[in-house]
C-alpha cells in the first residue's frame, strides 16, 4: 500500500480547511499523512486547526456537508517552515501543520514541502482547502 502525502495550503480560511480535513480523514485508504501549510494567515488559522485536531472546539453551529465529525484527537506535529526541512518524517503523525512566516503564494508556499517529499517513495496529492472528498477518492486515485 503506497504512502500518500496530502498537501493543503491554507490562507485565512481555516473553516474550509477543517471541512476538507474532516472529509479527508474519512478516507477508506489508510496509508497517508496530511500536511497543512499555513501561508502566514495572521488570523489564528493554525491555532484553530490545532484546536480542531485536539477536539477542543465545538463546530456544532457550523454547517458541514456531513452530519457527524470524525473521532479525535488527531495526532499532529507543528513546525515553523525552517524546522520542517530539518525533520525526519515518520508514520506517527496523521497531520503535520507548518507555519510559513510570509505569504509566498501557492507555489512558494508549497515549494519547501514538495522539495522535501521528492526524496520520499510516495505519492503526493495537492488539495485546495475548499475541497471535500468522498471516502473512496484516495483509494481510487492510488489504484
Amino acid at each position: 500500500m503506497p504512502k500518500v502525502y496530502i498537501i493543503i495550503l491554507n490562507y485565512k480560511i481555516w473553516q474550509d480547511t477543517v471541512e476538507c480535513l474532516e472529509t479527508v480523514f474519512r478516507s477508506v485508504y489508510e496509508n497517508y499523512t496530511v500536511i497543512v501549510i499555513d501561508n502566514n494567515s495572521e488570523n489564528d488559522s493554525l491555532e484553530e486547526l490545532k484546536h480542531w485536531a485536539q477536539n477542543e472546539t465545538n463546530y456544532a453551529n457550523r454547517s458541514f456537508s456531513f452530519s457527524k465529525m470524525i473521532n479525535k484527537p488527531v495526532r499532529y506535529k507543528y513546525f515553523r517552515e525552517e524546522e520542517f526541512s530539518e525533520t525526519t518524517l515518520t508514520d506517527q503523525e496523521q497531520l503535520i501543520l507548518i507555519k510559513n512566516e510570509q505569504n509566498k503564494g501557492f507555489a512558494g508556499g508549497m515549494n519547501k514541502v514538495l522539495e522535501k517529499l521528492k526524496k520520499e517513495n510516495s505519492y503526493i496529492w495537492l488539495l485546495n482547502p475548499d475541497m471535500v472528498v468522498e471516502e473512496t477518492t484516495l483509494a481510487v486515485l492510488v489504484e
